[in-house]
Order: C-alpha cells, then sequence, then structure tokens
C-alpha cells in the first residue's frame, strides 16, 4: 500500500473538480467559494494531505531567486476619519515608507484605501480588494476602541494586521511601539541627567487607545520620589483637538502648583506653552517628547519610536500569513512590539 501523500491531481480526481481548482481551494483563494473551498480541504484532509509551510517558502524563495518582481498585492487602509492623515502626521507617513520599501523587497505592491470612503461598503471593498489581486489588508490610525464587525467580509477573506495599536474587537494581530519601555527609558535618561521631579501630561482619549502603556511605564520609572501628579486633558477622541486654549490653561496651573523640574510628554506644544510662561529651556527646566518625530530632531530630546521599522514589521506579519494562507480572526492575538531609540537635544541639559 502506497504512504505517499495524495498529489493535487488525486484530490482533484476525488472532488471532481480541476487541479487548479483543488490549489486554489487549498490556498483559500476568494475566487473559490467558501463552501467549494471547505468542501476540497476536507477532502484533502481525509486523503492526508498535509500543508508544508516549509515548503510554502522555499517555493517562494525560489520564485524571488528567478527574480520575479510582482508575487501579489497588498493594501494598507486608512482607518482614520482624516483621508490625509499620512501627510499631516509625520509617523504615518514613517509607517507606510518603511511598508514600502519592505513590500518591494519582498515582490509586493501596495495600494492604498481609505476605509471610510463615502459610497463604499464592505462587500464592494472586498470586490475591489479581489479584482487588485489583494492577498492582505493592514489597517492604520485606526481607534482600536472602534467596531469593526461591519467589516468582517474584509478580514474573513484576506490575512491582516493593525499598525499602530492593539485593536480588540476583532483581535487581530498587531504592530506598535512599545509606549511601556518607550517612557521607562525616556524617564531613565532624564534621571541620568539629574532630574528628579519629572512631570507628565496626557490627553484621555490617547492614554486609552495606549491602554495606559505610556503612564504605567512613566510611574514604573518614575517611581515614590516625585511628588508631581499626571495632567490628564480630558477630551474626546481626535487629532484635531490638540493644543486647545484650555489645555494651556490646566497646563499652567498645574505647573505653577507644582514646579517639575522636567517635562515628560507626548507633544511639542509644550515647547510653548513655557516659553510663554517666561522660562528658559534647558535652564529652567528640561523637555523631553515621549514621541520624537523626524522634524523635531535637533530641536527637542526624546524618544524615536523608529515608525519606519512598525511599517517593515507590518508587512513581514502580513506577509508570513499570507504565505500560510491564514485569514480570519486568529485563535490568539499576537503583537510585535518596536523599540524606541533616545535622541538627545537642546532641550535636556545635566543638572
Amino acid at each position: 500500500m502506497s504512504t505517499r501523500p495524495p498529489s493535487l491531481s488525486d484530490i482533484a480526481l476525488k472532488a471532481c473538480v480541476a487541479k487548479s481548482t483543488v490549489s486554489m481551494a487549498l490556498r483559500n483563494h476568494p475566487r473559490i467559494s467558501k463552501k467549494q473551498r471547505l468542501r476540497i480541504q476536507k477532502i484533502a484532509v481525509k486523503m492526508g494531505y498535509q500543508n508544508n509551510a516549509l515548503l510554502g517558502q522555499l517555493m517562494h524563495e525560489l520564485r524571488r531567486s528567478r527574480k520575479q518582481t510582482y508575487v501579489a498585492t497588498l493594501a494598507f487602509v486608512n482607518a482614520s476619519m482624516d483621508p490625509q492623515v499620512r501627510s499631516r502626521i509625520s509617523i504615518v507617513n514613517d509607517w507606510l515608507i518603511g511598508a514600502e520599501t519592505r513590500a518591494k523587497q519582498l515582490g509586493y505592491t501596495l495600494d492604498y484605501l481609505w476605509l471610510h470612503e463615502p459610497g463604499i461598503s464592505p462587500k464592494r471593498l472586498a470586490q475591489i480588494l479581489r479584482a487588485r489581486n489583494v492577498q492582505g489588508v493592514a489597517f492604520y490610525a485606526l481607534d482600536p476602541n472602534s467596531m469593526l464587525h461591519d467589516w468582517a467580509p474584509i478580514w474573513e477573506q484576506f490575512s491582516t494586521v493593525t499598525v499602530g495599536a492593539r485593536h480588540h474587537s476583532p483581535a487581530l494581530h498587531f504592530v506598535s511601539n512599545d509606549q511601556y519601555t518607550t517612557a521607562y527609558k525616556a524617564c531613565d535618561q532624564l534621571w541620568a541627567l539629574g532630574y528628579r521631579r519629572i512631570g507628565t501630561f496626557i490627553e484621555t482619549w490617547l492614554d486609552d487607545i495606549l491602554e495606559r502603556r505610556f503612564i504605567a511605564g512613566y510611574l514604573a520609572r518614575k517611581g515614590a520620589t516625585s511628588e508631581v501628579p499626571i495632567l490628564y486633558f480630558d477630551d474626546e477622541l481626535g487629532i484635531n483637538q490638540q493644543n486647545k486654549p484650555q489645555h494651556q490653561h490646566a497646563f499652567n496651573g498645574w505647573f505653577n502648583k507644582h514646579r517639575p523640574d522636567a517635562i515628560l510628554c507626548n507633544s511639542s506644544h509644550v515647547l510653548t506653552w513655557l516659553n510663554a510662561l517666561n522660562l528658559r529651556i534647558p535652564e529652567d527646566i528640561g523637555v523631553a517628547l515621549l514621541d520624537l518625530p523626524r522634524e523635531m530632531k535637533g530641536i527637542a530630546a526624546g524618544m524615536e519610536q523608529n515608525p519606519s521599522w512598525t511599517g517593515i514589521s507590518a508587512i513581514e506579519v502580513l506577509v508570513g500569513q499570507v504565505l500560510r494562507r491564514e485569514t480570519g480572526v486568529p485563535p490568539f492575538q499576537q503583537g510585535t512590539m518596536i523599540e524606541s531609540t533616545w535622541i538627545p537635544g537642546p532641550t535636556v541639559r545635566k543638572v
């Protein structure tokens, strides 16, 4: 009795379909109906077929060695309500630059779409993705507390990942900065410079999105040696709501009452606020940013979140799922967290 695994031809004969149909069904290709895919997959399993992920990877490398310039298409979907978020926020732009670079290296092209495009339903978007030979979808600038259930046709049919923060419903794989370690290391750097009363502030909507990770890292390293409480700005979610006049007013009152010797925060607006209080930076007070964008390098000290590596890792996570033919909500959520780098700057000094 033969013990060899069944070939695609064997499975095709048993299922009464073409060999190409079997190949697409075993790869969960959307051109084959879900009912047909499941039927063929069950037949294959009963016949002893086993998916060889290593062989799939070897074939992928073989195709690359033959200088095949195009493998498939991946979609990067802007889930923000702002269609121009990439052009306005440098960290988002850097995510996409990293993603473009890695995708090209692996033989994939990127298509960019806006989740909230008027008139585009989830079903219609899925049709567009299939027509463009999209194999995987990355959502970026997504509010983790939002619900994606209406968009089930996307994550059920395509490999998916979220970029920037963990999403809970559905619990898709994600790639983000390691905010806890970012804040912890930033406090460590300020502590090494001699600062002891390190204060911080944050918008409540951002604190919610980041699952208190910045604040947890700040409190873990700052310890009980400082009596400066955290200043929270109670705003609804909205990028354009930063730097409101009431924020500066609340900051002034908080600063005058607690007199920190350094500020660690996520917003460069603090530099303007401190100047308005006639404070010299860094002579009177030190400032470090938890998210130091490239346009602030040389202007302020802080943590560079290495956003291009977030984009690179998102592509690698997505392509890995594509090669393993994984779609739908994973059995358990996995996260890839990118470490930040301390960048010295003229807003801090040795105390």
